[in-house]
Protein backbone atom coordinates (compact mmCIF):
# COMPACT_ATOMS: atom_id res chain seq x y z
CA UNK A 1 0.00 0.00 0.00
CA UNK A 2 1.92 3.11 -1.06
CA UNK A 3 -1.00 5.34 0.17
CA UNK A 4 1.16 4.91 3.44
CA UNK A 5 4.83 5.80 2.00
CA UNK A 6 6.56 8.44 0.99
CA UNK A 7 8.95 8.54 -2.23
CA UNK A 8 12.36 7.69 -0.64
CA UNK A 9 10.54 4.22 1.13
CA UNK A 10 9.12 3.58 -2.25
CA UNK A 11 12.13 3.56 -3.46
CA UNK A 12 13.39 1.53 -1.26
CA UNK A 13 10.74 -0.99 -1.22
CA UNK A 14 11.41 -1.27 -5.00
CA UNK A 15 14.77 -1.52 -5.09
CA UNK A 16 14.57 -4.53 -2.06
CA UNK A 17 11.77 -6.10 -4.35
CA UNK A 18 13.85 -5.66 -7.46
CA UNK A 19 16.49 -7.96 -6.33
CA UNK A 20 14.23 -11.00 -5.62
CA UNK A 21 11.77 -10.69 -9.04
CA UNK A 22 12.71 -13.38 -11.53
CA UNK A 23 12.20 -11.57 -15.04
CA UNK A 24 8.67 -11.21 -16.45
CA UNK A 25 7.40 -11.36 -12.36
CA UNK A 26 5.49 -9.02 -10.64
CA UNK A 27 5.07 -7.07 -8.11
CA UNK A 28 1.55 -5.01 -6.87
CA UNK A 29 1.15 -2.07 -4.76
CA UNK A 30 -2.15 0.52 -4.67
CA UNK A 31 -1.75 4.11 -4.67
CA UNK A 32 -3.95 7.12 -5.10
CA UNK A 33 -3.98 8.21 -8.32
CA UNK A 34 -2.85 12.16 -8.47
CA UNK A 35 -3.57 14.74 -11.04
CA UNK A 36 -0.23 15.29 -12.19
CA UNK A 37 3.15 15.32 -10.83
CA UNK A 38 4.35 17.19 -7.85
CA UNK A 39 0.33 17.80 -7.62
CA UNK A 40 0.91 19.96 -3.93
CA UNK A 41 -2.59 20.24 -3.22
CA UNK A 42 -4.78 17.93 -1.84
CA UNK A 43 -6.73 15.48 -3.45
CA UNK A 44 -10.15 14.59 -2.51
CA UNK A 45 -10.98 11.10 -3.85
CA UNK A 46 -14.52 10.27 -4.94
CA UNK A 47 -15.18 7.30 -3.33
CA UNK A 48 -15.00 6.70 0.08
CA UNK A 49 -14.26 11.31 0.65
CA UNK A 50 -10.10 10.15 1.43
CA UNK A 51 -8.23 13.37 1.21
CA UNK A 52 -4.41 12.78 0.32
CA UNK A 53 -1.61 15.09 0.04
CA UNK A 54 1.52 15.34 -1.58
CA UNK A 55 3.55 15.10 1.45
CA UNK A 56 1.61 13.67 4.14
CA UNK A 57 -0.23 10.42 4.64
CA UNK A 58 -2.06 9.25 3.03
CA UNK A 59 0.07 9.91 0.50
CA UNK A 60 -0.87 10.55 -3.77
CA UNK A 61 1.10 10.06 -6.85
CA UNK A 62 1.41 10.69 -10.70
CA UNK A 63 1.86 7.67 -12.57
CA UNK A 64 5.11 9.68 -14.49
CA UNK A 65 5.98 9.48 -10.31
CA UNK A 66 5.66 5.92 -10.16
CA UNK A 67 7.48 5.35 -13.17
CA UNK A 68 10.32 7.12 -12.18
CA UNK A 69 10.48 5.35 -8.73
CA UNK A 70 10.12 2.35 -10.62
CA UNK A 71 13.07 3.06 -12.97
CA UNK A 72 15.46 3.83 -10.59
CA UNK A 73 15.08 0.02 -9.14
CA UNK A 74 15.30 -0.86 -13.24
CA UNK A 75 11.50 -1.98 -12.84
CA UNK A 76 8.66 -0.98 -15.27
CA UNK A 77 5.21 0.15 -13.94
CA UNK A 78 1.84 -0.48 -15.32
CA UNK A 79 -0.83 1.51 -14.31
CA UNK A 80 -3.42 -0.72 -14.02
CA UNK A 81 -5.80 1.98 -12.58
CA UNK A 82 -9.04 1.64 -11.09
CA UNK A 83 -9.80 -1.95 -9.21
CA UNK A 84 -13.16 -1.10 -7.38
CA UNK A 85 -11.28 -0.35 -4.28
CA UNK A 86 -13.73 1.01 -1.39
CA UNK A 87 -11.86 4.59 -0.83
CA UNK A 88 -11.05 5.28 -4.82
CA UNK A 89 -7.51 3.93 -4.78
CA UNK A 90 -5.62 2.01 -8.09
CA UNK A 91 -3.87 -0.79 -8.51
CA UNK A 92 0.21 -0.56 -10.43
CA UNK A 93 2.10 -3.55 -11.61
CA UNK A 94 5.97 -3.13 -11.07
CA UNK A 95 7.57 -5.60 -13.53
CA UNK A 96 11.07 -6.84 -14.25
CA UNK A 97 11.77 -7.17 -17.68
CA UNK A 98 15.52 -8.47 -18.24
Amino acid sequence: MFTHLPANAIVRCLVEVARVLKPGARFFASWFEAPAPAWLEPVTHPRGGIVSHYDADPYHYATAELSWMAGLARLRVENLGDWAHPRGQHMAAFVRDE
